[in-house]
């Protein structure tokens, strides 16, 4: 029992890996406020610039701005060909301003969005890998747990009732909570007799 009181000690927490999803989201939240100035000076200047090789309708800038509302894979792909489509119309759009800089603006968002929804991505898949393993370590460490707890029960039952009561999962949990705090302070890890266990 002391290797599967290890093993879930060892399992990273859900509020971890909840963190990081949220870091990744902040993220990338910031990027999405950085576009709509970036996308008004572009139409401004792709209405003025002749001749275009697509029309402006067509240009992906309507395209950004309706996917920019959580619609990361949309968003990627109208970025896309908004960078193809500025590459394509370089002369006419710097002869009305676009600077190389406004480009290099919205290529590093583009760059930025995509390692950023391939993190989060890979981190959801991380997370559900985390989970199903987190579940087969606790069920392994649930099973004999059962067993002490019966066999705790029926020894105790008659005879020291309140020994008894100590046999349950609620008190089990208020104990390795006691002995974790305590773990921290000293520096020590758990031990499955430190509940009062056999290992």
């Amino acid at each position: 029992m002391g290797a599967r009181l290890a093993a879930a000690d060892a399992l990273e927490a859900t509020s971890v890996q909840s963190a990081w999803r949220m870091v990744l989201t902040e993220r990338l939240a910031g990027l999405y406020q950085q576009l709509p100035q970036l996308l008004d000076f572009l139409a401004a200047r792709g209405r003025r610039a002749t001749p275009l090789t697509v029309p402006a309708d067509r240009f992906g800038l309507e395209q950004a701005r309706r996917a920019r509302n959580n619609d990361h894979a949309g968003l990627e792909a109208a970025l896309k060909t908004l960078l193809q489509n500025i590459e394509a119309n370089a002369a006419a759009l710097a002869a009305k301003g676009q600077q190389p800089q406004d480009t290099r603006q919205l290529q590093d968002l583009y760059d930025a969005l995509v390692v950023d929804t391939t993190s989060q991505g890979s981190q959801m898949s991380t997370q559900k890998g985390n989970t199903e393993e987190n579940l087969t370590v606790l069920n392994a460490l649930y099973e004999p747990m059962t067993h002490v707890f019966s066999d705790g029960k029926a020894l105790y039952g008659r005879s020291d009732k309140a020994k008894a009561e100590d046999y349950t999962f609620s008190q089990l949990l208020k104990r390795v909570r006691r002995e974790r705090k305590a773990a921290h302070t000293c520096g020590s890890s758990l031990r499955p007799h430190s509940l009062g266990y056999a290992e």
